[in-house]
């Protein structure tokens, strides 16, 4: 456990989600940069979406977490910034409707009460139906999420993350979110091999990359609530 503590870092912002923030409002420094021809399909939806995105209201959004070089900052999606700043976000929390086949995000160009739906987009996370399991190789000592579109979301749940406290009996955990769709814990005073599985597994599914990537950190989640960082990779 001592490596764990040696690896502890505290991130310049951290759940700094009092004001959401659109790019149309703010110049954001983005750590790549796109043609402008990338932006323009960018903003374009779908055909046959129109109906759809008509049909959204407030209650019909999530939260989704996006690395801060994520698109859809430069083409004005309604996000705040979870790690980092403003000006230089490392990690933002977007607001997305999902179909069979796309997400898409909440805008300011929409006639939707932005906060409302920030507020009732974190309700639908403390309210979705994940099934929660022991995977085998850990010795039921790693709680994972099954697979799905908002599951590395429920790290932002202090309701989801009571679940896996009381599954793996503590307070403290060390969560796992390198790309979408998946969520992974273990306890932050677990044996010393059982910890550098589990990283060694974060770390794979990092460099694997067969979803979109959210976060090559682990997080340090207390009473539901993130508290810290370990960086893993560079």
């Amino acid at each position: 456990m001592t490596l764990r503590k040696s690896l502890l870092t505290v991130p310049t912002v951290l759940l700094g989600l009092s004001t959401l923030v659109s790019a149309n409002e703010l110049q954001t420094k983005m750590v790549a940069e796109y043609p402008q021809e990338i932006l323009d399909q960018a903003k374009k939806a779908p055909e046959g979406t129109a109906e759809f995105l008509e049909s959204l209201t407030d209650k019909d959004y999530y939260p989704l977490l996006k690395p801060g070089d994520w698109m859809g900052i430069e083409t004005g999606s309604v996000y705040q910034v979870l790690l980092g700043s403003n000006e230089d976000p490392k990690l933002v929390i977007a607001y997305a409707a999902e179909t069979p086949s796309n997400y898409f995000f909440l805008d300011g160009d929409k006639e939707i009460d932005l906060q409302e739906a920030a507020s009732n987009a974190f309700k639908n996370i403390d309210k979705l139906e994940v099934e929660w399991y022991f995977p085998e190789g850990y010795n039921e000592q790693v709680v994972a999420g099954m697979p799905g579109s908002f599951v590395s979301e429920t790290i932002l749940s202090a309701k989801q993350m009571k679940k896996i406290h009381s599954m793996l009996g503590t307070n403290e955990i060390i969560v796992s979110i390198p790309t979408r769709t998946v969520l992974s814990a273990v306890a932050f005073d677990s044996p010393d091999d059982v910890f550098a599985q589990f990283a060694s597994n974060h770390i794979h599914t990092w460099n694997e990359h067969r979803n979109s990537r959210i976060s090559p950190e682990l997080f340090i989640v207390k009473d539901g609530q993130i508290i810290n960082l370990i960086p893993l990779t560079k």
